[in-house]
């Protein structure tokens, strides 16, 4: 979303899970029309959370190795909704993840 530190997306996605993944991942990026874009933070929900029924939370955006960043790096957070979508016993799974919104804050570093 352009000119926005604080994007409304509410955009809707159906996942493929894979056999081995353990975690939904969802990187935020923001858009430039020269050069490359630039990442803001990464969401990470376990997979093993993700129940049948939509859960709508809060996740803190962190930086690209799944950490927090508390130096003035990457802050802020993205409002998710999840869900296992009912397939039966058909595989492979599907899994629901609805991006709503973020929020980015300024850090400001001490020192």
């Amino acid at each position: 979303k352009n000119k926005t530190l604080v994007p409304v997306w509410d955009e809707l996605f159906v996942l493929v899970k894979e056999k081995a993944a353990k975690n939904v991942i969802v990187d935020i990026f923001d858009y430039d029309r020269f050069g490359d874009n630039d990442f803001l933070g990464r969401a990470c929900i376990p997979i093993a959370d993700i129940t049948p029924d939509e859960v709508e939370s809060w996740f803190p955006l962190l930086d690209k190795n799944g950490s927090r960043a508390f130096d003035g790096g990457i802050t802020g957070e993205v409002q998710l909704a999840v869900w296992r979508r009912a397939r039966g016993s058909v595989v492979p799974e599907e899994l629901d993840v609805h991006v709503i919104e973020a929020e980015r804050s300024v850090a400001i570093v001490s020192g």
